[in-house]
C-alpha cells in the first residue's frame, strides 16, 4: 500500500499569455488569459514538506529588469505580488522556508523555479538532462526560451539530486505514462517523464489522503480541456517548444490517462481552471473556465 501524502496547490503570479496560441480556433477569440504559476505544498508523513515548483518570485522580477532577460517580461508580461511568494505564503502558515525538505523542480523555466533561492535547505530535485541544457544556453538563448541563469541559487549542484541518478529511476510503470521514478521508495511521489515543451520535464503521480490517485502535469499542456480534447496550440507556440514530436506525445499520453481514468485530477501548471478550483475554490473543475483579462 503506497503511503499518502497531503497536498495543496497555490499560485504566485500569473502571466497574459494569448489565448489563440493555447487553443486556437475558439469563437469568439480568446485574447489574453491569465496563466497562473502554481506550485504545490505536500507533506509526508516522516519526509515532511515538499515543494512542487515554485511560481514566480522577487529574483525572477531583478533578473528581468535587464537585457536580454527583459525579452521574456515583454513577450508574457507578468503580473506579480511580493505578497505572493512561496515562502511568504508558507510562512503565514506557520512554516518557514528552512522546513522545505525537497524542490521538485518539474523544469528550468523562470516561472517554475522564480522562488527557488527562498528555500536554502531544501534538497532540489531536477533532471540532469534539463540541467546541462539549461547551462549550455547563452543568455539571450536562455530568455527567449524561458530559462534566467541567475535565477540558480549558489550552490546549486551541490544542492541537487539528479532524477537519472536515483535508485529507482525508471523502475515504476504507470497507466498510459510508462516508466517512472519513485522519488522515496514508498509510492507515495513517483516522478513520471513528460518531456516536449521543455528539455527533461517531468510531473508527479501522487496518493493523497483524500484522492486515489492525481498528477501534477506541469507543463504538459497549458489548458485541460487541451489533454481532455487532445488539442494542439497553435503551431507557432510548437515552434519554441523544447521538441514539438515530444510534446505530442506527452499530450497523448496525457490524453489516453484521461479516457481511461476521467475521475482523475490531472492538474496543468497554468490552466485557469485548476486554479480557480484548486487555489481559490471559486468554481468546479469543469474545464470550460476560462480567466480573461
Amino acid at each position: 500500500m503506497p503511503t499518502r501524502v497531503r497536498f495543496e496547490l497555490f499560485a504566485s503570479g500569473y502571466c497574459l499569455s494569448p489565448g489563440d496560441m493555447i487553443l486556437p480556433g475558439e469563437h469568439p477569440r480568446l485574447g489574453r488569459i491569465r496563466t497562473y504559476a502554481t506550485w504545490g505544498l505536500i507533506q509526508h508523513p516522516t519526509e515532511g514538506y515538499i515543494l512542487f515548483d515554485t511560481g514566480y518570485g522577487d529574483r525572477f522580477l531583478e533578473e528581468v529588469r535587464r537585457f536580454p532577460e527583459r525579452l521574456l517580461a515583454w513577450a508574457l508580461p507578468v503580473r506579480y505580488d511580493r505578497a505572493e511568494a512561496a515562502h511568504l505564503q508558507l510562512s503565514r502558515l506557520g512554516i518557514a522556508p528552512e522546513e522545505i525538505r525537497y524542490v521538485l523542480l518539474s523544469h528550468f523555466h523562470g516561472d517554475h523555479m522564480g522562488g527557488l533561492a527562498d528555500f536554502p535547505n531544501a534538497r532540489i530535485i531536477c533532471t540532469e538532462s534539463a540541467y546541462v541544457h539549461a547551462l549550455s544556453l547563452s543568455r539571450l538563448r536562455g530568455a527567449l526560451s524561458g530559462f534566467l541563469q541567475g535565477l540558480l541559487p549558489e550552490g546549486f549542484e551541490q544542492r541537487t539530486t539528479f532524477v537519472e541518478r536515483l535508485p529507482g529511476y525508471g523502475r515504476t510503470e504507470k497507466p498510459a505514462l510508462g516508466p517512472g521514478t519513485d522519488l522515496l521508495g514508498d509510492g507515495s511521489l513517483v516522478l513520471m517523464p513528460l518531456p516536449g515543451h521543455a528539455r527533461g520535464q517531468f510531473g508527479v503521480w501522487m496518493r493523497t489522503e483524500d484522492k486515489e490517485d492525481m498528477l501534477l502535469a506541469a507543463d504538459a499542456c497549458w489548458m485541460s480541456r487541451s489533454f481532455q480534447e487532445m488539442r494542439l496550440p497553435a503551431p507557432a507556440a510548437r515552434v519554441s517548444m523544447d521538441n514539438p514530436r515530444e510534446y505530442v506525445e506527452s499530450l497523448t499520453a496525457l490524453h489516453r490517462l484521461y479516457q481511461m481514468r476521467p475521475d482523475m485530477p490531472i492538474l496543468p501548471c497554468h490552466c485557469p481552471d485548476v486554479y480557480a478550483a484548486w487555489v481559490t475554490g471559486s468554481g468546479p473543475f469543469t474545464s470550460t473556465l476560462l480567466s480573461h483579462v
